[in-house]
C-alpha cells in the first residue's frame, strides 16, 4: 500500500551527473555518469531526486537547488569516506568508498585493488 506522500509523487525522469564541482579551480569529471531519478512531489511543491547506488536523497523546490545539494552529496561522501581509512569505516563503508575511488578514478588518490 502506497502512503500518501508517494501518491502525491509523480515521475518526472532522470538526470545524469558527471562531474563534481569541489572549488571553482577544481571541477572532478566522475569516471561514468551517476544517474537521479526524479520526481515531483505536487503535495510539497518539491522535486525529490535519488540514487539508491550511494544512498543520496534530496528534496529542492528547484532543480538548480536540487543539483547543488546532489553535489554537496556527492563532495560529503568523498570527504568523509573516500578520504578515510579502510580501519575506521564499517564493512559497508568500505564497499561504498570502493564504488565511489571507482567513481572518481584517478581524480580519488585511492589505489583500487
Amino acid at each position: 500500500m502506497c502512503s500518501e506522500t508517494e501518491e502525491a509523487e509523480s515521475e518526472f525522469g532522470t538526470i545524469l551527473v558527471s562531474e563534481v564541482i569541489f572549488s571553482r579551480d577544481d571541477v572532478r569529471v566522475l569516471s561514468r555518469n551517476v544517474e537521479f531519478s526524479v520526481k515531483w512531489n505536487a503535495e510539497f511543491g518539491i522535486f525529490v531526486l535519488f540514487n539508491e547506488e550511494f544512498g543520496i536523497h534530496v528534496h529542492a523546490p528547484a532543480l538548480k537547488e536540487a543539483m547543488l545539494d546532489i553535489n554537496d552529496s556527492l563532495r560529503l561522501l568523498y570527504d568523509d569516506c573516500l578520504l578515510v581509512d579502510d580501519d575506521n569505516l564499517k564493512e559497508d563503508a568500505v564497499l561504498l568508498k570502493k564504488k565511489l575511488a571507482e567513481l572518481f578514478g584517478s581524480n580519488s588518490g585511492v589505489l583500487i585493488e
